[in-house]
């Protein structure tokens, strides 16, 4: 699926004598793809004042290329501009990555000649037998976890560096299965959803609480951070994920990972109609907010 959006941009044009012209392109993408799974990657091309030309497939996914490969062919069209425009794409590829390899370069062929790419690296289930609570600290960093819920998937990277402790809770909770079936018991929107709570299912109780590891990381959308008691060293295994910035907790709560994919299914869960929680504020959601799997996947390693 591809989304094109043309900002301030003036009427095609055809002239006899297509020529490209000068132009700035910049893109992103995401450091890990999960095969069979969509992968977004953005385009933004500006053109002058003056307008000018860009070939077709800069538009498309033929303008990105893996380890020098391009994605589709590359036709001979030309679009022009008559003045100055910004064409911004987001182009899903991931139905183009099923032979890709495990680690890869990707590079956009219209950006500029010192653009290096991006290292991407397939995301897989991790394998069976690990021992998150005893598993090195140097490879935490390799591990990402994704949470099917009712209201869709989110993904998200974990910051060993910033709080090793709560990161391997996090991971031994995820990868033994213990929030399969939990729900979003509390949710504010402008804030924040909270879940985790075995309480809620009658499940057995978490198997550890982890000491503060505070840090200067932000409270900003997206962020996932630990919650806790009064008492500052009573983490367990309720966590949320910020759907507003929060600075108020900043340096008060454990912050140890970001959602890298999926802010539309926090918004969905965030907003759920739910009723007044009077004692901690927000709402627990009428219809519940479950999560129905999460799983930890690996990110190949090795050199592109």
């Amino acid at each position: 699926m591809i989304a094109l959006a043309l900002i301030a941009a003036a009427a095609l044009q055809a002239p006899a004598e297509p020529a490209a012209s000068a132009h700035e392109l910049s893109w992103s993408a995401a450091a890990w793809f999960v095969r069979g799974d969509a992968y977004a990657v953005t385009v933004e091309i500006a053109l002058p004042v003056g307008g000018g030309a860009i070939p077709a497939w800069m538009t498309t996914a033929a303008g990105l290329e893996i380890d020098g490969r391009a994605l589709g062919e590359r036709g001979g069209g030309t679009l022009h501009y008559s003045g100055a425009t910004r064409i911004a794409l987001t182009l899903d590829v991931g139905g183009l990555l099923g032979e890709a390899p495990d680690v890869f370069r990707l590079t956009h062929a219209g950006a500029a000649g010192a653009d290096g790419g991006v290292i991407v690296r397939a995301l897989t289930p991790a394998p069976a037998e690990l021992d998150f609570m005893k598993i090195e600290p140097e490879r935490l960093g390799e591990f990402l976890v994704q949470l099917d819920t009712n209201r869709g998937r989110m993904l998200f990277e974990l910051w060993p560096d910033v709080a090793p402790n709560h990161v391997r809770n996090f991971l031994d909770l995820c990868y033994t299965g213990f929030y399969d079936g939990l729900i979003f018991h509390r949710v504010w929107p402008g804030f924040m959803i909270q879940g985790g709570d075995p309480g809620q299912k009658e499940r057995p109780k978490p198997p550890r609480s982890v000491d503060r590891e505070f840090s200067d990381r932000k409270h900003v959308p997206g962020v996932l951070s630990m919650a806790r008691t009064n008492h500052p060293d009573s983490a367990t295994s309720q966590f949320f994920v910020l759907h507003a910035a929060a600075p108020g907790l900043d340096g008060q709560y454990s912050v140890f990972g970001k959602l890298v994919k999926g802010f539309d299914v926090v918004d969905g869960i965030a907003t759920a109609p739910g009723e007044a929680i009077p004692d901690l504020g927000g709402f627990r959601p009428r219809e519940e907010q479950t999560i129905l799997r999460a799983t930890v996947l690996h990110a190949k390693q090795g050199d592109a």
